[in-house]
């Protein structure tokens, strides 16, 4: 894959009680609390669940991209889990991504996958905290 600059990248945080508004570079806002045992507003995501979404949703969009460039032009499915286990004062630990595939071949889909650790930003900025990572590919062939 081609090295591709991507533009900065810029949200801001703002204080509030019990949720902070998140804003983005694009304007979006997000409501962003902690879990209700500790003082948080149930049914707003959590700051850790942002950064898991923000590595499933990568690989998401970089599975799109690199099926594309490959010219895989048939129906698929990609679904992608992400949990972890972050401890106070030391961050993430241990990483689990579940990557489900449907429609494509085990083949192509290993190739994906591959490709798609090997681009995703968000990927390869938590491979550097050298964390436990676990994955795994399931493909559903069709």
């Amino acid at each position: 894959m081609e090295e591709h600059r991507i533009p900065p990248v810029a949200v801001e945080a703002e204080q509030g009680k019990p949720a902070a508004l998140v804003r983005t570079g694009n304007g979006a806002a997000i409501e962003v609390s902690e879990p209700p045992e500790y003082g948080g507003e149930q049914g707003k995501p959590t700051p850790l669940e942002l950064f898991l979404a923000g590595l499933a949703s990568c690989e998401a969009f970089m599975f799109r991209m690199i099926a594309s460039r490959l010219g895989i032009d048939r129906p698929y499915r990609v679904r992608i889990k992400a949990s972890g286990r972050f401890r106070l004062g030391h961050g993430l630990e241990q990483l689990e991504i579940r990557v489900h595939v449907s429609g494509l071949d085990r083949g192509t889909a290993e190739k994906l996958y591959r490709l798609v650790k090997n681009s995703c930003p968000v990927y390869a900025s938590i491979k550097r905290i050298n964390p436990e990572i676990r994955e795994e590919l399931i493909v559903e062939e069709g």
